[in-house]
């Protein structure tokens, strides 16, 4: 999950209702961190903690600085995992890895609801067996998911949850169930990158700022040329 850092960025825009990331110099940030709003003719971006951009032709103001840290969580210090699988199974909601055949559906969920700048760090999640990332479920209809050691080794994230499927504790279920394979696959810290909602993994699961940490290990990505462009 990575960091916004600028005053200003090239822009695209995709064909459907979402935007496409926004890239930056120093960072990016990811579909996850913006929502689209229009108010008249003027379309503005909303980024979690850090503000409200507006658009300008190809060029993205914000309104006020956006730094999104990484946070670091004590794995041998997690709260208790049981209670809150019980709510999920109380809702009828399974919290478990996705099969190899899950990977039809999970790929295009993410890049449907959230749009593509997840969709390598979700596909990373594949490499191995069982997959680095979890899912929820409900009567076969996905709900949310949280990858782990994708983005690099020992870094939590992406995850989200549907937003018809917020509310109901399905973020704070995938969390702690990533959190607690990490610890055992042998991890003593787990590092959440590019944090979004601060105060949540701060309340959860004790999680603290790493100071100096955006934009951290993100950069822009490379960009493909159209054919024959220099």
């Amino acid at each position: 999950m990575p960091p916004f850092q600028a005053s200003g960025a090239d822009y695209k825009r995709s064909s459907d209702s979402r935007c496409e990331p926004i890239f930056v110099s120093g960072g990016s940030a990811k579909s996850w961190c913006y929502r689209k709003m229009t108010r008249g003719e003027e379309t503005k971006l909303y980024l979690p903690s850090c503000g409200v951009g507006s658009l300008d032709g190809r060029r993205l103001t914000l309104e006020r600085e956006a730094t999104v840290p990484d946070m670091l969580v004590k794995l041998y210090d997690l709260p208790e995992m049981t209670p809150v699988l019980q709510r999920m199974a109380a809702q009828g909601i399974a919290i478990r890895p996705p099969t190899v055949w899950d990977r039809r559906t999970l790929i295009p969920w993410v890049k449907r609801h959230f749009g593509n700048g997840w969709v390598p760090e979700c596909e990373c999640a594949f490499r191995t067996l069982p997959p680095s990332c979890l899912i929820a479920v409900r009567e076969q209809t996905l709900l949310g998911f949280a990858c782990y050691d994708c983005t690099a080794k020992n870094f939590f994230g992406p995850t989200s949850v549907a937003e018809s499927a917020r509310g109901n504790g399905i973020g704070t279920a995938l969390l702690l169930s990533a959190l607690s394979r990490m610890k055992a696959d042998g991890y003593g810290y787990a590092i959440i990158g590019g944090v979004g909602p601060a105060a949540f993994y701060a309340k959860t699961v004790g999680a603290c700022v790493i100071e100096g940490s955006s934009p951290g290990i993100y950069s822009a990505p490379l960009t493909r040329k159209r054919d024959g462009a220099r």
